[in-house]
């Protein structure tokens, strides 16, 4: 056995294992038998996988279909196999891979970024599509739970390892395992047929290089006190991280879920807002008043910060109102885009922001979109689709209806302000063809409050955990309500939750 550090390649992510362990349903033995595999990995060379049979493995993934579309996760996916194959493995941890692959600063923070734990998940799952298609091949590249070093097998290794990970059917009192949750969408089709290998492999440059320590093989998992004493001490110290912050470790995982195709893709996200026709009384109708009130808009400013008071029988023509050109959201929609704008901040995600017809189609469907507003924005009804619940408009007031009941919603106002409500749509790939969400309220608040809910991480959490399996691959449309206050909008509330 190996007598080097249990913890000797940096990389046994808590977050990871935690979420794994919580939000997975997995049991400790099944997190000793990773920590074991790992610890007792045997040496690629020992197991006769050349790193030439590696690239050549390497070279076939990215070009099948699973990955050629997905940049970053060729990215990823290079980096840390060219790492492991130059035995640098002191360079696969998650902030030298947020630096080296996905750009980020020197001092960027992992905890309020989580690229890197989101390729990760991403690149897992599309290597188990990969696996499945071609299942015959004879070398295996594997990215398990809780480290970013690949592990390079034979297929009758790697067969032989998962039959020794099983765990037994008896006594199933003691042991009962859950199966982990997926997030796979994507259809197999049935192929035998290996994709075409490419020539080269994209380029990719590394800054380190170390010699990767071999490892002896075990040919069962025969658990040493110090795997056990590990998974333990891992437990614990996960559980008081969990109990401190009085919420579930894998709270944070929410956003980056519901957020994860934005944040996978290396384009910019493009925020819409509305940009509403808006019409002003007229010089002349100030001078009027300003007339019959001496003294009054005496001041340029005053015409545009201060209610223009005309008696309600007052005869008004058209010509005297004038077009507003340079008008933009309304309150809640800037509050909205601040918030959106501190979010993409904190991610590291570059975004470009339009107004009204300032952006078109064709820029919606090249990149991922966040369409901020309701009626104000003509984009909210342009990509409009027949769904389950809907923003209305009567000519009187603008309501929320849900498909098939024909049970509203609308703004109602109290002795205290307004409960207010709000539309969040999640669409994995929308009218656009690409990504989209829609944010929008019946008034400012509701869009104000929409808006937290789904840059919120705790919040976000309240809603995720109450969601079916595989919600992330599926259309998600939330209806909240605020309590609006002064103007300002209160904590969001759920109200209906549809998914499909």
């Amino acid at each position: 056995m190996n007598n080097a550090p249990i913890d000797r390649r940096g990389l046994l992510d808590i977050r990871e294992m935690n979420c794994v362990l919580n939000s997975r349903g997995g049991t400790l033995l099944q997190l000793m038998i990773t920590v074991h595999a790992q610890e007792n990995e045997p040496s690629a060379e020992s197991l006769g996988v050349t790193p030439e049979a590696v690239r050549a493995e390497l070279r076939r993934i990215i070009a099948s279909r699973h990955f050629r579309s997905s940049k970053r996760s060729q990215q990823f996916l290079l980096y840390v196999v060219e790492q492991k194959l130059q035995g640098n493995e002191s360079s696969i941890k998650e902030r030298l891979i947020g630096i080296e692959v996905f750009g980020r600063e020197s001092n960027y923070a992992t905890g309020d970024d989580p690229v890197v734990r989101v390729q990760a998940g991403e690149v897992r799952r599309r290597l188990e599509l990969y696996r499945a298609e071609y299942e015959k091949e004879d070398i295996w590249l594997e990215l398990p739970i809780g480290t970013y070093v690949p592990v390079f097998r034979t297929r009758q290794v790697s067969e032989a390892v998962e039959s020794a990970a099983d765990i037994p059917e008896k006594p199933q009192e003691v042991f009962s395992e859950v199966p982990p949750k997926s997030t796979d969408a994507v259809a197999i089709v049935p192929n035998n047929s290996p994709p075409p290998l490419p020539d080269s492999l994209p380029e990719m440059t590394s800054r380190h290089v170390f010699v990767l320590p071999e490892i002896a093989a075990s040919a069962r998992p025969v658990f040493s006190w110090r795997t056990i004493a590990f998974c333990l001490s891992l437990l614990l110290i996960g559980g008081a991280i969990g109990y401190l912050a009085r919420a579930p470790q894998h709270a944070a995982e929410a956003v980056p879920e519901f957020w994860g195709p934005i944040m996978s893709n290396p384009k910019p996200v493009v925020v819409n807002f509305g940009k509403p026709f808006v019409y002003a009384p007229s010089a002349h109708l100030f001078e009027e008043y300003a007339n019959s009130h001496p003294g009054a808009f005496s001041k340029g400013v005053d015409r545009h910060n201060r209610l223009l008071p005309l008696d309600g029988k007052t005869f008004i023509q058209w010509s005297d109102m004038t077009a507003v050109s340079n008008s933009g959201p309304a309150v809640g929609g800037v509050r909205a885009g601040l918030t959106l704008a501190s979010f993409m901040g904190k991610i590291g995600k570059p975004f470009a922001v339009r107004f009204g017809d300032e952006g078109s189609f064709l820029e919606l469907r090249d990149s991922p979109s966040i369409i901020v507003g309701a009626m104000n924005n003509r984009w909210t009804a342009d990509l409009d689709s027949d769904f389950h619940f809907g923003i209305h408009d009567n000519n009187s007031y603008q309501y929320i209806q849900e498909k098939g009941t024909n049970r509203t919603w609308r703004t109602e106002y109290t002795e205290r302000g307004a409960k207010d409500y709000g539309l969040i749509t999640r669409e994995p790939k929308g009218t656009t063809g690409e990504f989209l969400v829609k944010i929008a309220g019946l008034q400012d608040g509701g869009t104000e409050a929409a808006c937290e809910l789904v840059t919120n991480p705790k919040m976000m959490e309240n809603v995720v955990r109450s969601l079916p399996p595989h919600w992330d691959t599926k259309n998600l449309q939330i209806v909240i309500s605020t309590d609006v206050i002064g103007w300002k909008a209160g904590p969001p509330q759920v109200v209906a939750v549809q998914v499909w």
